[in-house]
């Protein structure tokens, strides 16, 4: 596989985005809900698709709440119980990328109102959820990236506190990864019900290894707006705990797109022959998960013909994979 390969399949994959878009820039998912749309601005405009992205970028602006929330319309429940902030600084990279200040700014205003201020996390869970609230690696990470975007240093390096204070305090690293914790600081290593991010069994290929790549993502990052060392072996600390300590599964799953980034990243900075190789085939995986059309589907049936109805989750990956693979190609082609 050539960079060339990661760059086509990441353009074929916007291009069909922008084929399907709907006429007022929504995209072709069977349900309006933030979950569909959420990475497309950004994803859209970093192909060079600056008017399709402008074109969602109006229908978003029209679910800001006062507060800069965007509390509907949301459908699945993660998006209300773990990944709430996900979708608003999704949203808030996209259009500040865009130039659209008079979206990201306010979402930006609302997201800094969650971070905790002793521990630096951000909380995962929306603000009418009942449920004691937690911080979580993948809330902060994205939450952290997204101040970088806005030009928020001290917000930003308060996350990285806290991925540090999550990664030197892991109870058992040889066996879980425990990505969340309470407001008093403590590793949560208990949880009931579909909360099974919290513990990420490493020794197991099916889970959420997303909660410990992401950090990868933002890290090397930080560090390169501060020129600060201890951001980069961080960064490098989480990228090979998942390749040295975690099973071969961390790097090829549904959720590993974003080790794939940061590994990228991280060899574009060290120049790491084995950094390039984990981003290389994280690119394959991802890759070989296309469809004949372009488009990416969570389920894809073998031999079918174009699809006609996308669930969120499709929309979902497509925007993700374009974006990664455009990621991928750029920090290893520098």
């Amino acid at each position: 596989m050539s960079l060339h390969d990661l760059r086509e399949a990441s353009v074929r994959g916007a291009r069909w985005i922008v084929e399907h878009q709907q006429e007022d820039g929504f995209f072709p998912s069977r349900t309006r809900v933030v979950e569909s749309c959420y990475k497309g601005i950004w994803a859209l405009n970093t192909l060079g698709y600056t008017t399709e992205a402008s074109r969602l970028c109006r229908v978003v602006k029209t679910w800001i709440a006062a507060d800069g929330d965007i509390p509907q319309p949301r459908e699945e429940e993660a998006f209300l119980t773990t990944h709430y902030l996900y979708a608003n600084t999704y949203l808030t990279i996209g259009a500040q990328t865009l130039g659209r200040f008079d979206v990201s700014q306010p979402l930006f205003r609302f997201i800094v109102t969650r971070q905790e201020p002793a521990w630096g996390g951000f909380i995962s869970q929306g603000p009418l959820f009942q449920e004691a609230p937690c911080m979580d690696t993948v809330s902060t990470s994205i939450s952290g990236l997204t101040a970088l975007y806005m030009g928020d240093i001290e917000v930003a390096v308060k996350s990285a506190q806290f991925l540090q204070h999550v990664f030197d305090h892991q109870p058992n690293s040889k066996k879980m990864f425990y990505s969340t914790v309470d407001l008093d600081g403590r590793i949560v290593t208990e949880w009931t019900g579909e909360q099974t991010h919290r513990g990420i069994d490493i020794n197991d290929p099916e889970q959420d290894w997303y909660f410990i790549g992401i950090a990868t993502m933002f890290l090397p990052a930080l560090f390169e707006a501060t020129g600060d060392s201890s951001y980069l072996r961080l960064a490098r600390s989480y990228l090979d705990y998942l390749d040295q300590v975690c099973c071969p599964g961390a790097f090829m799953d549904l959720s590993s797109g974003k080790s794939g980034v940061g590994a990228a990243y991280l060899y574009r900075l060290t120049e790491e022959p084995r950094y390039k190789e984990i981003a290389l085939a994280v690119a394959d995986f991802i890759i070989g998960l296309q469809t004949p059309f372009g488009c990416w589907q969570e389920s894809p049936q073998k031999d079918a013909p174009p699809p006609t109805d996308l669930t969120w989750s499709d929309m979902d990956m497509t925007a993700e994979y374009v974006l990664w693979l455009d990621q991928i190609h750029r920090h290893l082609s520098a």
